[in-house]
């Protein structure tokens, strides 16, 4: 658990990087699993505990990248909406057609 104390302490100075902890402490968890395979009575339970460590993490993992692929999304639909309103704005006003007007009655019914 040393390893995954580094791991964190790391982060705090390190916030360059800022999504790479929880890989690191992947990467720490799998290799403390991988080397608890080599003691004879503990090293079932510490490579169990390693790689539920693992398990947990990864949908931490997800979750982040998640979160920034949905805020690149919403800036590319913000930027949609706004070059529409710049077209909307620079269109001139007519007056909507009897088809219009007509599909839009029936519509509300």
């Amino acid at each position: 658990m040393l390893i995954v104390r580094r791991v964190f302490r790391r982060k705090k100075l390190n916030s360059g990087s800022d999504g790479e902890w929880i890989s690191h402490a992947m990467k720490a968890a799998k290799l403390t699993a991988d080397a608890a395979k080599m003691i004879p009575v503990a090293g079932p339970f510490i490579e169990g505990v390693a790689n539920i460590f693992c398990d947990i993490l990864e949908p931490l993992k997800q979750s982040k990248d998640n979160k920034e692929i949905f805020k690149e999304l919403t800036q590319s639909i913000a930027r949609v909406f706004q070059i529409l309103q710049k077209a909307i704005l620079g269109t001139p006003r007519a007056e909507p057609s009897d088809e219009f007007t007509k599909m839009c009655s029936d519509f509300k019914r």
